[in-house]
């Protein structure tokens, strides 16, 4: 884990996310907890294609805590680019919120549906 950086992407006061900080510290992991909620206002991102084609960026938190960050698109593009494994994938979270893929994946389980 040494020269690891782990960003956690959570809420302020999300007690859980203490937890793993803590976790990672005991581990000699480094951590930058980022409150998704502060973007636009309280947290940036910044951008450019360099010369290799690459796009490079950095994510800066309101506290100053910077995370270098590679993307071809948006926030969400430099988060999904980034060489990471995730505990919720923001992919899957989304399809978690969405009712018609819910029903489409317990289908697909095995499970009858039944309409009301």
């Amino acid at each position: 884990m040494i020269g690891t950086t782990t960003l956690i992407l959570t809420a302020a006061d999300d007690s859980t996310a203490d937890l793993v900080i803590a976790a990672l510290a005991a581990l000699g992991g480094k951590a930058t907890r980022i409150d998704v909620g502060d973007f636009p206002m309280a947290l940036s991102v910044t951008g450019a294609i360099c010369a290799d084609g690459i796009w490079r960026g950095e994510l800066v938190a309101a506290d100053g805590a910077a995370l270098d960050l590679e993307s071809y698109r948006g926030l969400g593009g430099l988060l999904a680019a980034l060489p990471a494994r995730w505990v919720s994938h923001p992919a899957r979270i989304a399809d978690a919120e969405a009712k018609p893929v819910q029903l489409r994946l317990t289908a697909a389980c095995g499970f009858r549906l039944h309409a009301r």
